[in-house]
């Protein structure tokens, strides 16, 4: 199963669930960008790539971004547009490899793939590909802000299992098969549906990064690494257009 068609048929009207709830979510958001001390946007634009339900895009809008919000998945995108009120947010149904069309033409403040989404490029070569472009279309002095889920170890037996989330009618749990340059993400749902438990398996890859990889590519293309670290499982990294 594509990556589209997990998030578009299976995963995306439940993925908030998952994540412990949207405020929640656009909680640990809004505490990170704190954290780091992510400048106030000032009416500028900032690219959010692979945006899900929004809880990135919406705190960027909060923090003084002109936001524009890209992902794949009109269900998710949906949720963003309800949820934005009169905040700067665009959203757009598109890939997030197609920076020539949605950047502005003077460059961006900032653009920022979080969560998952840059372990949903095919491979090494679409990543290297999208650090390019973000390169490309970052104004002088812009930042490029990067964060995954490190997986650059093997997991073994049981280790290699995510109870995520549950409720009364829901039981949502993943485990994770490695291979050399990618992963495999088995989710399994579990339904209450009539008194009686449904159990719906997908699986989908991921790419695997090496933070080092990340970070040499970035300063061949002319980036300046401003910062590196893992919080709670997650690596960031915080890059900056030299110029």
């Amino acid at each position: 199963m594509s990556i589209h068609s997990h998030y578009q048929e299976f995963l995306g009207p439940h993925y908030d669930w998952i994540q412990g709830g949207f405020e929640a979510l656009a909680a640990r958001s809004a505490q990170l960008f704190e954290e780091i001390e992510l400048p106030p946007g000032g009416g500028q634009v900032a690219l959010d790539l692979g945006c899900g339900t929004g809880a990135q895009a919406l705190a960027l809008a909060r923090r003084g971004y002109r936001v524009r919000a890209l992902d794949l998945s009109a269900a998710m995108l949906s949720q963003l547009e309800a949820r934005k009120a009169q905040l700067a947010v665009e959203c757009f149904e598109a890939d997030m490899m197609d920076l020539d069309r949605y950047a502005p033409e003077e460059g961006a403040t900032l653009i920022s793939c979080l969560g998952d989404s840059l372990l949903h490029l095919p491979n090494l070569v679409a990543v290297k590909s999208l650090l390019s472009l973000a390169a490309k279309h970052l104004a002088p002095g812009g930042s490029l802000l990067l964060g995954w889920r490190e997986n650059e170890k093997n997991l073994e037996g049981t280790a290699r299992v995510f109870p995520l989330a549950q409720d009364e009618e829901r039981i949502f749990t993943s485990f994770l098969e490695f291979e050399t340059e990618r992963l495999w993400v088995n989710d399994l749902l579990y339904r209450k549906v009539e008194g009686r438990w449904e159990l719906e398996v997908r699986r989908y890859p991921k790419v695997r990064l090496k933070s080092r990889w990340v970070e040499a590519s970035l300063e061949r293309f002319g980036l300046r690494i401003e910062r590196a670290e893992t919080q709670r499982g997650f690596r960031l990294l915080w890059a900056v257009q030299r110029g």
